[in-house]
């Protein structure tokens, strides 16, 4: 039996991460499995990021979250209510991201505010009001399940931080465009057990949001294929993975939140009769 026990060592990262040896450690996937939207960690529990800052600051208990308990909408500003004691803060930072595959950390998208402060990571600034007296908005950048970490850095060098998952899904509130990248051209491989996944991916715009926000994962997304013989061409998952079955030609509609886009998708014979 053994017990991991997590020592930062830099800003955005963890000397204890490997999960390979500490099944503590869990990445957001897992977590969404096993625990309500609305809980929170005072540490990443994948072991990975950290906000803080080496030889300038302490732990202190000063600082709370209340994650939302239910999806969210992507490109909606969500107000988080924060709780905050002790001494005067400095300053409030955040991040949000998701994770490739199960893989590497990744920030979902480098979308502005019309002000130009950024909606995946930087300062935040304590909106008055709400049932804790104060809060922030974050917009989620991402659909499906990320991750969203907040600090704050305290005057007397005190620091706290807090991680929560939100789940975003589609929605066409303040939507200005919804537009699908066609994927290249499928080849049917020669086994049927070493079929690929191919990502469907795609792009949105919003009012009051600078930057185009670029979706490669399309959960929450509904999906259709079309005409009739096309469904035994390809088939699509939930998350907008794509696989193809066999050659020739499909549409693949897509209806995030009814605004619809259609994929057309081209699967190649590995195999080519001469």
């Amino acid at each position: 039996m053994h017990t991991c026990i997590q020592v930062r060592d830099a800003p955005y990262s963890a000397d204890v991460s490997n999960r390979g040896y500490c099944k503590e450690l869990r990445r957001l996937d897992e977590l969404a499995e096993s625990t309500p939207l609305d809980e929170t960690w005072p540490a990443d529990p994948g072991g990975s990021v950290s906000f803080f800052a080496v030889n300038s600051n302490f732990f202190a208990d000063r600082f709370s979250v209340s994650a939302p308990d239910r999806p969210v909408g992507l490109g909606q500003r969500v107000q988080i209510p924060i709780r905050l004691s002790g001494d005067k803060v400095r300053s409030i930072v955040f991040r949000q991201w998701i994770y490739n595959n199960g893989g590497d950390i990744a920030i979902p998208a480098l979308a502005h505010d019309d002000y130009g402060g950024s909606l995946s990571d930087g300062a935040l600034t304590p909106v008055a009001g709400g049932e804790t007296g104060n809060f922030v908005n974050i917009v989620p950048l991402a659909l499906g399940n990320l991750e969203v970490g907040i600090a704050v850095y305290f005057q007397d060098g005190g620091f706290a931080e807090r991680f929560f998952r939100m789940k975003a899904v589609p929605s066409s509130q303040g939507l200005e465009s919804f537009r699908g990248y066609e994927p290249g051209l499928l080849q049917v491989p020669e086994e049927p057990e070493r079929r690929r996944s191919t990502p469907l991916m795609a792009e949105v715009t919003y009012k009051g949001i600078v930057g185009v926000i670029r979706l490669y994962n399309l959960q929450g997304v509904k999906f259709s294929i079309r005409p009739p013989p096309g469904s035994s061409m390809v088939e699509v998952d939930d998350k907008g993975m794509v696989r193809a079955l066999h050659a020739g030609e499909a549409v693949v509609e897509a209806d995030f939140d009814g605004v619809k886009w259609e994929y057309r998708i081209h699967i190649g014979d590995r195999n080519p009769p001469q």
